[in-house]
C-alpha cells in the first residue's frame, strides 16, 4: 500500500507545484484552507518527518519562488514600514549568526532551527500582496472564520463524548493508535471538574488552543466590519460559537487569556460600552459552557486566580532570569527547538540540563540566541505594535479602524502569552501571526482602494415631444423652435 501511495503523493505534490508557481496566490489561499486540519495528515501518518514538513515543502517553497523570484512585480503592492522589516532582518541575521554558535554539533541542527524561527516571516510580504480591495478583506474573513467552525465543533463533541463515555475510550475510537500522543498520555486534571485535553483536528491541545485565539480575534473583526445583514448575523453566532469552544478545549490558560484577548480587543477600538457589555457576557458564557461540561464554575474561577500568580512566579521572574544568568550568549540556532531531539544521541536536547524550566518563550530565546537575539524579538513585536497603533490612528473607516486595533492588540497578546508558551511557534499560530501582519499594513492602502462613489445621474437635456397613441417625433424636428407669429 506504501509502495502505492508515495508515488501518488508525489504526483500530487508535483501538480500543486506547478499551480503554484503559475499563480502564488493559490498557494496563499490553498494553505489558508489547510491551516485548520494541520494536524490531520500527521495523524494518519503517526508523525512521519514528512508529513510533518508537508505544509512546508507543499505551499511554502513555491509559494516563495513564484512570488520572490517569478513574480516580483507583484510585491510593489506590499507595504510594510521601515522598523518592521529592519527588525526582521537584523533578527533573521542574528539567528543565521548564532548557526555558527561552537556549541552546535552539526549543521542540521541550525538549519532546522533556522526553519523554525525564519520560514514563516516573509508570510508578511505575500499577505500584503494577497488582497487589494475591502472586498479582498471581508471575504477571507468569512471564509477563515466559516471554515473555522468545523474545528471548534469537533472539539466541542470531543469534550461532551468525553463526559458521557470516558476520554481514554472516546479518544481511542477517534484517534485510534495516535490517541496517546494527542491526549499526552490521557491526562486530565482536576480543575473544578475533570478537564480534558482536547485536540480536535490537531496533534496536540496547545496547537488547538492557539488556533481558537486566532479565530477569536478573526471572528471579532468580522462581526465589526461586515455589511451584509445576513452574514454580519452568522459571524456574532461563530464568534460566540468559537469562545464556547475555546471554554472546552482543555487548557487552563483558556481562563486567562481569552478574556484578556477580548478586553484588550473592546479597549483599543475604543469601544467603553461593548467591553463594559463583555464582562456580562464573557461570564455567563463561561458558566454556562462549564456546568454543561460537567465542571464547577467558582472552582474554576478559584484556580484561575492561582494559576494566574503561578505563572507570574515561575514564568515571569524565575526561568528567564536564570538563562540569562547561565546563557547570556546563548547555545546556537536550533538547540533548544523540538525537533532537534532526534538529531541528538538518545533524542535528548542538551539544553535539558540546564536546571530551569523552559516553558516561557523568551527563556527558548534566550538559550538559543542570547541577549541579543532576545532584544531583537522583542523589537520585532514593537515594531508591529506601534506601526499597528499609526496604521490605526489614519483609518477614516469604521470597520478598517476596528480591524487595525484587532490585529495590533493580538500581537500584544502574544507577546504577553510568550511569556508562558510557545504558541507562535507551533501551527496554525506560526502561519497567522505573519499573515495579520501584512493584513495590518495594507489595510490604509484598501481604504484608498475603496470603489469610486457613484457619480449622479446626467441633467435631462430638452423633453423630447411625444404626440398621441405614443408616437415619438425624431429628434430634429422635436427641438426644432417654433415661429415667431409677425407683429
Amino acid at each position: 500500500m506504501e509502495e502505492i501511495a508515495a508515488p501518488f503523493a508525489g504526483i500530487i505534490v508535483l501538480a500543486i507545484w506547478f499551480a503554484g508557481f503559475a499563480d502564488w496566490r493559490r498557494m496563499v489561499k490553498w494553505l489558508i484552507y489547510f491551516q485548520p486540519f494541520v494536524g490531520i495528515p500527521v495523524l494518519l501518518s503517526g508523525h512521519n518527518p514528512l508529513a510533518l514538513l508537508a505544509k512546508d515543502l507543499v505551499f511554502f517553497f513555491p509559494m516563495y519562488i513564484s512570488l520572490f523570484l517569478l513574480h516580483p512585480k507583484d510585491l510593489k503592492n506590499v507595504h510594510v514600514p521601515n522598523p518592521v522589516w529592519m527588525a526582521l532582518a537584523l533578527f533573521s541575521f542574528i539567528v543565521l549568526v548564532q548557526c555558527l554558535n561552537p556549541a552546535i554539533p552539526n549543521i542540521f541542527v541550525g538549519v532546522l532551527g533556522t526553519k523554525v524561527w525564519l520560514l514563516y516571516m516573509p508570510l508578511v510580504f505575500a499577505a500584503g500582496a494577497y488582497i487589494n480591495t475591502q472586498e479582498d478583506h471581508v471575504k477571507l474573513l468569512r471564509t477563515m472564520c466559516v471554515i473555522a467552525v468545523v474545528p471548534c465543533a469537533v472539539g466541542l463533541m470531543e469534550w461532551f463524548f468525553a463526559a458521557a463515555f470516558g476520554y481514554q475510550s472516546v479518544m481511542d475510537q477517534i484517534y485510534g493508535s495516535e490517541a496517546q500522543s494527542v491526549t499526552q498520555g490521557f491526562n486530565t486534571f482536576d480543575y473544578g471538574g475533570q478537564f480534558f485535553r482536547i485536540p480536535s483536528t490537531f496533534p496536540f491541545s496547545t496547537q488547538y488552543f492557539g488556533f481558537l485565539q486566532s479565530m477569536v480575534m478573526l471572528a471579532f473583526i468580522w462581526m465589526s466590519i461586515e455589511t451584509d445583514w445576513k452574514w454580519k448575523k452568522n459571524a456574532k453566532l461563530i464568534f460566540y460559537f468559537i469562545v464556547c469552544a475555546s471554554f472546552l478545549c482543555g487548557s487552563r490558560a483558556a481562563y486567562v487569556f481569552i478574556p484578556m484577548l477580548i478586553g484588550l480587543m473592546y479597549i483599543f477600538d475604543g469601544r467603553v460600552k461593548g467591553f463594559l457589555a463583555g464582562i456580562f457576557v464573557v461570564p455567563v458564557l463561561v458558566y454556562v459552557m462549564l456546568s454543561l461540561g460537567g465542571v464547577d464554575p467558582l472552582s474554576v474561577l478559584t484556580d484561575t486566580s492561582n494559576l494566574t500568580s503561578g505563572y507570574s512566579d515561575t514564568f515571569i521572574l524565575d526561568s528567564p532570569i536564570r538563562a540569562l544568568e547561565m546563557v547570556p550568549f546563548g547555545m546556537g540556532t536550533g538547540m533548544n527547538t523540538g525537533a532537534a531531539r532526534y538529531l541528538f544521541p538518545g533524542g535528548i536536547l542538551p539544553t535539558t540540563a540546564l536546571p530551569f524550566n523552559f516553558e516561557s518563550y523568551y527563556t527558548k530565546a534566550i538559550v538559543e540566541l542570547g541577549v541579543p537575539g532576545l532584544l531583537s524579538y522583542f523589537m520585532i513585536y514593537a515594531a508591529i505594535f506601534f506601526g499597528g497603533m499609526q496604521v490605526r490612528s489614519r483609518l477614516r473607516d469604521r470597520g478598517l479602524k476596528t480591524a487595525a486595533a484587532c490585529y495590533t492588540v493580538f500581537f500584544l497578546f502574544l507577546a504577553v502569552e510568550n511569556i508562558k508558551g510557545w504558541v507562535v511557534d507551533q501551527d496554525p499560530v506560526n502561519v497567522y501571526i505573519w499573515l495579520f501582519a501584512g493584513f495590518l499594513f495594507k489595510l490604509p492602502y484598501l481604504e484608498r482602494a475603496k470603489a469610486p462613489a457613484r457619480q449622479p445621474a446626467p441633467v435631462p437635456g430638452p423633453k423630447t415631444l411625444r404626440p398621441a397613441f405614443g408616437y415619438r417625433l425624431p429628434p430634429a424636428l422635436a427641438r426644432r423652435p417654433t415661429p415667431r407669429r409677425p407683429e
